[in-house]
C-alpha cells in the first residue's frame, strides 16, 4: 500500500511516520523544502509525551517538494495543507489523477472536501476528520501534543473495504481510529466544537481551559456552541457522539446559560488540576505571526448561517477580532499581499 502526504507539516507529518511505523505501507510526504531535507537526511523524530520521543527512519519512507515528484501509483492521497493552501496544492496534485485511489482530507472546516471532489470526483473522496494535535517545532521533528479518535466512512455511509483497509493501517501506527456510517454528522460536530474552541482561543490569547475557566470565556464559549448548533440543525444534522467529552457540546445544548457557563468553568477546573491547558492549531498561529484558517473556520460558519437565515452575531464578532489580526499577520507573512 503506498499512502501521500500532500501538505505534510505537523499533523501530516504525524500520520505518515505513525502509518509507516505501523509497517505495510509505503509513505510518501509532500512538504516544504527545509522540513523535507531533514527527512530524507536523518527521518523524522517523533516526540509524543505518552510513548517518548523515536526516530523513524528506514526504507519506504521519503520526502519530497512536490506532487510531481511522487512516481507510480498512489492508493490514498492524504491532504493535510491548511485551508489558504488548498488551491494551489490541488493545482499541483492534478498529476495524480487517474492514478490515485483514494482521497481524504484531514483539514478543519466543511467547505474543502466540494474543492477536492471538483479535482478527483466524487467516487474518488472518502470523509475523513481528528482532533490529533501536532506541532512542528523544527524541521524533521514533531511534537504530538494530543491524542484523540480519528473518524473515516464514506459519505455514502457504506462500510467499504478500502475504509477498512485505511483504518488499519492507521490503528497499526497508534492512531485510534474508528470507521464510521454518519460522517457528515461527525464533519459538523467537530465544526461547532473547532469554531467555539478556535474563537475563544484566538480572541483571548490563553489557552482553552485558561479562559474557560473564567466566567466571562465560559459565557462566550457557550454562545458560540449555541449559534454552532442552530447552524448545525439548519443544516439538518443532529449533534453525534464525536470528540464532545470535554467540549459538552449535548449538555451546553439542553441548559440555560448559566447552568451551562457553570458546568463550563467545572469542567475547566477538573480539566487544569489534571495538569491540560488546551490550544488550538489557528490560536498557534495568531500567536506565532503566521496566517491563520480562521475563514475555513469560523468565517464559513458564519457564511453558512448567512445562507440558511440564522443570526451568529457572537461567532461574527469573533471572526472579525480574529480577522483583523489574521490580515496584519498575512501582510507580514508575504509582503506582495
Amino acid at each position: 500500500m503506498h499512502l501521500a502526504v500532500l501538505g505534510a507539516g505537523a499533523l501530516g507529518t504525524l500520520f505518515g511516520a505513525s502509518v509507516w511505523q505501523g509497517g505495510g505501507t509505503q509513505v510518501t510526504l509532500i512538504g516544504r523544502g527545509d522540513h523535507v531535507r531533514a527527512i530524507n537526511e536523518r527521518g523524522v523524530l517523533v516526540r509524543d509525551t505518552q510513548r517518548g520521543v523515536s526516530s523513524v527512519v528506514g526504507d519506504g519512507l521519503t520526502a519530497v517538494t512536490d506532487a510531481s515528484q511522487v512516481a507510480g501509483t498512489v492508493d490514498y492521497l492524504m491532504i493535510a495543507v491548511k485551508d489558504r493552501d488548498l488551491h494551489g496544492a490541488l493545482e499541483g496534485a492534478r498529476s495524480f489523477r487517474g492514478r490515485v485511489g483514494c482521497v481524504l482530507s484531514l483539514q478543519n472546516g466543511i467547505e474543502h472536501d466540494d474543492q477536492i471532489r471538483a479535482v478527483f470526483g466524487a467516487e474518488a473522496v472518502i470523509g475523513a476528520l481528528t482532533m490529533e494535535g501536532a506541532a512542528m517545532p523544527l524541521p524533521g521533528v514533531i511534537e504530538h501534543i494530543l491524542a484523540s479518535t480519528t473518524y473515516l466512512g464514506e459519505f455514502s455511509g457504506a462500510r467499504t473495504e478500502r475504509v477498512e483497509i485505511l483504518a488499519a493501517a492507521f490503528e497499526r501506527g497508534g492512531l485510534r481510529t474508528d470507521v464510521i456510517t454518519d460522517v457528515e454528522t461527525a464533519k459538523w460536530t467537530k465544526f461547532v466544537q473547532s469554531c467555539a474552541a478556535s474563537g475563544i482561543c484566538g480572541v483571548s490569547r490563553l489557552g482553552y481551559t485558561s479562559v474557560t475557566g473564567t466566567d466571562a470565556g465560559a459565557r462566550l464559549y457557550v454562545r458560540l456552541v449555541n449559534e454552532g448548533l442552530a447552524v448545525m440543525r439548519a443544516q439538518g444534522f443532529e449533534l453525534g457522539a464525536h470528540f464532545a467529552d470535554a467540549a459538552r457540546l449535548h449538555d451546553i445544548s439542553g441548559m440555560p446559560e448559566d447552568a451551562a457557563v457553570a458546568m463550563v468553568r467545572d469542567v475547566a477546573g477538573e480539566l487544569l488540576a489534571g495538569g491540560y491547558t488546551g490550544t488550538t492549531s489557528l490560536a498557534r498561529d495568531i500567536q506565532s505571526g503566521r496566517p491563520s484558517e480562521v475563514d475555513a473556520i469560523m468565517g464559513a460558519m458564519v457564511r453558512s448561517g448567512r445562507r440558511l437565515g440564522i443570526d451568529t452575531p457572537t461567532m461574527s464578532a469573533v471572526y472579525l477580532a480574529i480577522k483583523a489580526v489574521d490580515e496584519l499577520n498575512v501582510r507580514a507573512w508575504d509582503p506582495r499581499t
